[in-house]
Formats: C-alpha cells, structure tokens, sequence
C-alpha cells in the first residue's frame, strides 16, 4: 500500500511540475528551479531558451 502511495504521490507531483512549467512559460517567466529539476530540465538549457 506504502508503495503505491509513493508512486500515486510522486506522479502527483510531475503532473504538478509539468503544469507549472507549461503555465510560467506561456507567461513568458522563468519556472521554478525545482519544477525544472523535478522534470529533469537543465535550468542553464532552459535559460537558453527564448521566450
């Protein structure tokens, strides 16, 4: 039960991230380092990006 609880959370939170991301950057601000981090994004690579 432990487990899926991790997993049901830890998907939760990529979701959460993914969304985070996809909003800050259709406002044309920089996300969240940690929401980067949680989707595997190199914060400097997507510095790089313009937006």
């Amino acid at each position: 039960m432990h487990r899926a609880y991790h997993s049901l959370t830890s998907a939760l939170s990529t979701l959460r991230a993914a969304i985070a991301v996809a909003s800050a950057a259709e406002a044309h601000r920089r996300p969240a380092a940690a929401d980067l981090r949680r989707l595997g994004i190199d914060e400097k690579k997507f510095a790089a990006i313009h937006l």
